[in-house]
């Protein structure tokens, strides 16, 4: 009954060490994305080909009010800018990729692989029925961040756009 035992948790050890060094060597890898270029209606603050002292003035603002004070506010914000300041990835260009029905990812990229998409305009897209279909290799950042590691296809095909039925209209609250 004892050897019983001691097999059971060896084996319980073995499973959670080969998981755990799994879950490790996962953080790091490249996966494949593929997903429509998307432009959502809120976006976040983008440094890129902006001067310095934007960016200087962003951070002294972040400063002074101090990163605890943010961090009980804002986690998810707070982390999001840590991680991005990490990877020197504050003035880096990104697109929004919408995968699936899953909330839309940034992909944060360098100026070389984004040139591509500064063709395209939503306006333009949306007049000529078209979505950009992406496929990319990355690696997860944190959250919906990722970090591009080489740009695979892009892709201008047909596509119905839906109009949105509850768009904000003035006309309505008069």
């Amino acid at each position: 009954m004892r050897l019983i035992n001691t097999i059971k948790w060896g084996f319980l050890v073995m499973v959670v060490s080969i998981s755990l060094v799994a879950c490790d060597t996962d953080k790091d890898e490249s996966i494949v994305l593929k997903g429509d270029l998307d432009y959502p209606r809120f976006r976040i603050a983008n440094f890129y080909n902006q001067p310095d002292s934007l960016i200087d003035k962003f951070k002294h603002s972040l400063d002074s009010i101090g990163h605890e004070t943010v961090m009980k506010e804002d986690s998810v914000f707070m982390t999001s800018y840590m991680t991005l300041k990490e990877h020197d990835l504050l003035k880096s260009p990104f697109i929004y990729l919408k995968i699936d029905s899953l909330p839309s990812v940034i992909v944060y990229m360098n100026p070389e692989d984004y040139e591509p998409f500064t063709q395209f305009t939503h306006a333009d897209l949306v007049q000529n029925q078209q979505k950009v279909v992406v496929k990319l290799k990355a690696h997860k950042l944190y959250n919906i961040l990722y970090l591009c590691d080489g740009v695979q296809s892009i892709e201008v095909v047909h596509a119905e756009i839906p109009f949105e039925k509850n768009k904000f209209k003035i006309e309505d609250y008069r």
